[in-house]
């Protein structure tokens, strides 16, 4: 692993160069404290126990729709095609 002080000055330094970044901290860390989930961008809703995953569930569930949903237009257009090919026929 990585020594504590090393991780700290990542995190100073991070929070410095992105202040986003420490708003977003902050947000998660609220949603942890106060109700134990947060929601995902596309409106999931995911049930956390440390605040690791507080910090890390949006992003990895967002990614996830967005793969998702990408595999679904795959499969529609896929039908939609094989449908109108056996059509034309």
């Amino acid at each position: 692993g990585v020594p504590i002080s090393t991780a700290e000055e990542w995190q100073r330094i991070s929070f410095g160069r992105y202040p986003g970044l420490q708003k977003y901290y902050e947000e998660r860390r609220e949603d942890f404290n106060k109700r134990r989930y947060v929601d995902t961008p596309f409106g999931r809703r995911r049930y956390i126990q440390t605040f690791p995953q507080a910090l890390n569930a949006p992003v990895q569930s967002t990614a996830a729709d967005i793969v998702l949903s990408k595999l679904n237009q795959c499969f529609y257009d896929k039908h939609l095609i094989l449908g109108f090919r056996f059509m034309m026929r």
